[in-house]
């Protein structure tokens, strides 16, 4: 679903930053996101592990952690937290059982991942049961390169044009890759009263995903623009696109001009992010940061 806008340094002792506790999911919450985004997914799934230990939280934070195993490339550890995220009540139950069936697919195990994937498709409705089609066929080709496709459900009903429907089909989309079609949704949901900043981001966001870098920039800036507790992201999304374009050293200037405005849990991240652009540039490696 997410990937990795570019590579990080990690360095120790760039900024010094307190340490989340257990009982404070909202900051683990914010700086597992901002690990992923960094791309430093077992730094964000030791989040998500702490904030397994807060009430109410332990759907989440099991889904989050098969998430983050998987896209680390620990397909064992994906397919055991994604088990025992299926089997937690909440409302992360739905999203786990994708992860699971994905790390069958990336262990190899095609054969266990189509039977899931078969379930999954006659269990499903709506966009959730075309995307469990595609990853069937998917596994149908793997199993068979000669085979015929697997025939696709026929179209269902549009997504309601409310904030809560479009909400969750794209994200949903997002879950399968499908950044085209979440973008799109993003776009009927600029539409809505109060969820301009929020949309605008999203799809900037996905045209990131989907390497359309220069749609990522003009959109990421129109959402930093917007009021909003998407701002700082789009911020940060914005610097990351200009760094993906090669301009590294705009790309500097704008994460000087977040980190000197981001709370504390955010600055690690963009000082490591400064340290990256100074290293294409050629410079010091903390040229234009604080002082540690």
């Amino acid at each position: 679903m997410r990937s990795t806008p570019f590579v990080v340094v990690v360095l120790a002792g760039l900024v010094s930053v307190g340490r989340a506790e257990p009982d404070d999911p909202k900051l683990l919450l914010a700086t597992g996101l901002a690990h992923e985004r960094a791309g430093e997914w077992i730094a964000a799934r030791h989040d998500y592990e702490k904030l397994a230990l807060a009430k109410g939280f332990a759907d989440q934070a099991r889904y989050l952690q098969a998430w983050t195993a998987l896209q680390a490339g620990d397909d064992d550890a994906a397919l055991k937290l994604a088990a025992e995220a299926v089997k937690t009540p909440g409302a992360f139950q739905h999203q786990a059982r994708f992860v699971y069936g994905d790390a069958l697919y990336h262990r190899g195990d095609f054969k266990r991942a189509k039977d899931f994937f078969i379930g999954l498709r006659d269990h499903e409705t709506g966009e959730a049961k075309i995307i469990a089609s595609n990853k069937l066929a998917a596994c149908e080709h793997m199993l068979d390169p000669t085979a015929a496709p697997v025939a696709a459900p026929a179209p269902q009903p549009a997504v309601a044009d409310t904030p809560k429907a479009l909400l969750e089909a794209a994200a949903t989309l997002e879950q399968a890759d499908k950044w085209t079609e979440a973008r799109a949704l993003y776009v009927r949901l600029e539409k809505h009263k109060g969820y301009e900043g929020h949309a605008l981001y999203r799809q900037a966001w996905a045209a990131f995903q989907s390497n359309d870098n220069s749609d990522a920039q003009s959109l990421a800036e129109r959402a930093a623009k917007v009021t909003g507790p998407h701002q700082l992201d789009a911020k940060m999304l914005y610097g990351d696109a200009i760094f993906r374009s090669g301009d590294f050293t705009r790309a500097k200037q704008i994460y000087l001009g977040v980190l000197a405005s981001v709370p504390a849990d955010h600055r690690v991240m963009l000082a490591k992010k400064v340290v990256l652009c100074n290293k294409q540039l050629q410079l010091p490696e903390r040229d234009g940061l604080p002082s540690p």
